[in-house]
């Protein structure tokens, strides 16, 4: 029965949401209905006001995942406020996406204590954490139940054997009074013959409120009758001092509600302080100092890897190219003139732009050079020496492959026999009289005719 309890309780502690598959918005829905009041906050039996199991420690049997079936995140496990681990998810997949503590493709919005209506105790957060609901802080209801709602702590009354009574009534502490029978031996027949409801021979003077120095709750006179002595003004309570049978309050501290920052209600009508959260990121919640995590765009991260200053890494994503991640920055530099060899003209960038070179002056005009790169050439700074493939070099002319010829000049190529153009020739001489410029070359170059033949 007590692991049934306790895996109860474990249960809606730990279930999980999934938004799409699994829409629950109340604990009586994760816990497919109320609970039993087994006490405690989200775990352990018996009553417990602060958070801990009540009861016999020793009785409680922690509950496994296996037992509620989960297969990440964590889950309460009955007996203590250290849950138990049910693992992680593959890559891609979500705790809580395909039902409570299931793994699946959904992704899981996380619920606070508010939105489980959860008073109190531990309760799971719909994605496979726990959440601290806190303490129960009213006076008059200070047991967390297994449903994590704040109630009035269960009072076990005293019988008459615990009391030592034999005969009257007591109080029983709980409010009520508890009839202890009557004396019946003729030898032992009055109550408070022997001492306080003991039967005997002697004659019983019974005790009043005043002579027992008591001024609340209830006397028996130790004759067999209860006396009431009055109640008291709240926030006092009988014995809430520390003094049985006198008004009084005990202020509660910081520490019995388990509280690490801002306020709580001392109990006897005064507030104290608890104090503020020293960490960077933390805030204050439920009374506990809670780290919230930074996201990338809250530091102004674009791509690489951040401290979410919780004590783990956020992956910012990769820049698209051509530009690359520096500082958590995407960033292009875009490259000079000089470094892509351009004396003129225009190159991109790099960076998607255009870099603009300057313009040649004069009859020079920007062409490649070498094998990259532009500059501005003339018609005798070609830069292309030499003949293209398949060509043979004739004449003695500069290379001016990459140029136009100057003026009175003439391009000359030659290839196998055919005219083509790769060299800037001087102009051809007048041939002699009665010759014309022919021939397989009909040029001069260097001012000698490549061929001069009869008329």
């Amino acid at each position: 029965m007590a692991r049934w309890v306790s895996a109860l309780v474990a249960l809606a502690g730990a279930l999980v949401l999934a938004p799409a598959a699994c829409s629950l918005g109340s604990l009586d829905e994760l816990k497919g209905g109320g609970g039993s009041d087994a006490g405690g906050t989200g775990g352990g039996a018996g009553d417990a006001s602060t958070g801990g199991s009540a009861g016999d420690a020793g009785s409680c049997v922690p509950v496994t995942c296996d037992d509620v079936g989960a297969d990440c995140g964590k889950i309460a496990n009955g007996c203590s406020d250290q849950p138990a681990d049910c693992g992680s998810c593959e890559a891609g997949l979500f705790c809580g996406g395909a039902g409570p503590n299931k793994c699946g493709v959904t992704p899981c919005v996380a619920k606070g204590c508010a939105d489980l209506g959860a008073e109190c105790g531990k309760v799971g957060n719909g994605c496979g954490d726990i959440l601290d609901c806190g303490v129960c802080t009213d006076p008059s209801k200070t047991t967390c139940g297994a449903d994590n709602k704040c109630k009035a702590p269960t009072c076990v009354p005293k019988t008459c054997s615990q009391q030592g009574a034999e005969c009257g009534t007591v109080p029983d502490g709980c409010g009520n009074d508890v009839s202890c029978g009557s004396c019946t031996n003729a030898q032992n027949p009055i109550c408070g013959g022997a001492g306080p409801n003991k039967c005997g021979p002697n004659p019983c003077n019974p005790k009043t409120c005043n002579s027992a120095g008591v001024s609340c709750g209830s006397l028996s006179d130790g004759c067999g009758k209860t006396l009431d002595c009055g109640s008291c003004a709240a926030p006092q309570t009988c014995g809430g001092g520390g003094t049985p049978g006198h008004c009084g309050c005990t202020p509660k501290k910081c520490s019995d509600y388990g509280a690490e920052c801002g306020s709580v209600p001392d109990g006897c009508g005064k507030t104290i302080t608890c104090g503020s959260c020293a960490g960077t990121n933390e805030t204050c919640t439920n009374n506990k100092c809670v780290c919230v995590a930074k996201t990338c765009s809250q530091q102004g991260a674009e791509c690489g890897t951040v401290s979410n200053g919780c004590g783990s890494n956020v992956e910012c994503g990769s820049c698209a190219a051509p530009k690359t991640c520096n500082g958590n920055k995407c960033t292009c530099t875009p490259t000079t003139c000089a470094a892509l060899g351009y004396g003129c003209g225009t190159a991109p960038d790099g960076c998607g732009g255009t870099l603009d070179c300057g313009k040649c002056s004069g009859s020079n005009s920007c062409q490649p050079k070498g094998s990259s790169g532009k500059s501005c050439q003339n018609a005798y700074q070609g830069g292309c020496s030499g003949c293209p493939a398949g060509y043979d070099n004739v004449g003695s002319g500069p290379s001016i492959q990459c140029g136009g010829c100057p003026a009175a000049y003439f391009f000359m190529c030659a290839k196998t026999g055919v005219d083509r153009i790769t060299y800037c020739g001087s102009p051809p001489p007048a041939c002699p009289v009665g010759k014309h410029l022919g021939g397989e070359f009909s040029h001069c170059y260097a001012g000698t005719c490549t061929t001069c033949i009869a008329d």
